[in-house]
């Protein structure tokens, strides 16, 4: 009896240990499976990631084209305004110094 006891307690421990070892394959799938498929989503956002970086920085360098297209030409407008500041002062100069001179005959006549 005795003996029969500890067979069915040894058959019992073996069932347990078989039942555990399946237990543990199939959530080790389980986990796998997610794993793959964590591993997938991952790899579609680095992608797409990837992807607006690559836009960002298309607009950024478009951007900074822009940015240095329109310094050039505001120095441009810059020296262009400068230049025709001179020559109107240099003209209206000779104006006023030319109606000075004209009223400076005036009273002396």
């Amino acid at each position: 009896q005795r003996e029969q006891e500890q067979n069915i307690g040894s058959l019992l421990n073996e069932a347990d240990e078989r039942d555990k070892e399946l237990l543990v394959r199939w959530v080790s799938g389980r986990l796998t499976e997610s794993h793959a498929r964590i591993l997938g989503t991952l790899q579609q956002n680095e992608s797409e990631i990837s992807q607006k970086i690559k836009e960002i920085e298309s607009k950024v360098n478009l951007c900074s084209a822009l940015i240095k297209e329109g310094e050039k030409e505001s120095k441009q407008f810059c020296t262009s305004l400068q230049k025709d500041l001179q020559t109107r002062q240099t003209v209206m100069m000779a104006q006023v110094q030319h109606l000075l001179d004209r009223r400076k005959l005036v009273a002396e006549t």
